[in-house]
């Protein structure tokens, strides 16, 4: 799948600089890249993990049966997730065009990865700066996808197959990618909740706005993808829909998880240091 030329080129890039590196091809070590955007991606999600409390849930999801298939079967979702992490990280921290850029480049991995990257850029920038701030963060969003679609078809390289945008969304299809789509949350949410459920009631009013603002764009998405799952043109649209609608799904959740881990962690701090400022007042 990461060879086909119309695909997006992120992993098929990072395969052939192994190959370049190491002098030959090969199927064995170049799956060393996917194992090792998931371990980035688990070190990253643990960074400030006060107690292993906190860092238990995240070790689960990142070892989960659907990440272990992931890792081992070369696909690009943990790069997505990786990407879209250190893109809300950065935004946190300020540099929201650089923030906006990293997680743009989720869609050079995964092409609907694109648009989550676009709508988690909208909700990291709610609360900072004016409009024209805005707009150049969701633009810078989007760019890596478009030049990616761009080049595709310079190069003469076919679009979207078995998607049919101009007719009526299948009412089938529709509720099945729906039923999927919960499903998978159901299953895939629950260190998500674990986390949330560790969060003391008096800091919930102090995490809560963050919190929902990357909770937004998963709630978003987790609402469009039945619809944009009813242009399905192809004659196996159940298989796609079990087979890619839970693979989404997961590379959305690491981002609340990451918030979520550094304000309870925060707040772990925040009670250590003013223990000892007591002791140190005795």
């Amino acid at each position: 799948m990461a060879l086909q030329p119309s695909y997006p080129p992120g992993l098929t890039l990072l395969a052939d600089l192994h190959f370049l590196l190491s002098g030959g091809c090969g199927d064995r070590l170049v799956q060393l890249v996917v194992v090792f955007a998931m371990t980035a991606l688990c070190l990253t999600l643990l960074r400030g993990a006060s107690r292993p409390s906190r860092a238990l849930p995240i070790v689960l999801f990142c070892v989960s049966p659907l990440a272990i298939r992931m890792t081992s079967g070369f696909y690009a979702e943990p790069f997505v997730a990786l990407l879209l992490v250190l893109g809300w990280q950065t935004m946190g921290s300020g540099r929201l065009f650089v923030g906006a850029l990293i997680m743009g480049m989720a869609g050079l991995f995964r092409l609907e990865a694109g648009a989550a990257a676009v709508i988690f850029a909208a909700c990291g920038c709610v609360v900072r700066g004016n409009f024209r701030t805005k707009l150049i963060v969701i633009v810078s969003a989007v760019v890596p996808t478009l030049i990616s679609i761009a080049t595709c078809r310079l190069l003469g390289y076919g679009g979207l197959t078995d998607w049919n945008v101009t007719m009526m969304p299948r009412f089938e299809q529709v509720v099945c990618a729906a039923l999927v789509v919960l499903n998978s949350l159901w299953k895939q949410s629950i260190p998500v909740f674990v986390l949330l459920f560790l969060v003391r009631p008096d800091e919930r009013r102090v995490c809560s706005r963050e919190v929902l603002l990357c909770i937004l764009p998963v709630a978003l998405l987790g609402c469009a993808i039945p619809l944009v799952c009813g242009f399905y043109d192809a004659p196996y649209a159940k298989w796609m829909m079990d087979n890619t609608i839970p693979r989404l799904i997961w590379y959305l959740l690491p981002v609340p998880m990451f918030v979520m881990v550094s304000q309870i962690s925060s707040h772990d701090f925040g009670i250590i240091r003013s223990r000892k400022k007591d002791k140190s007042d005795v």
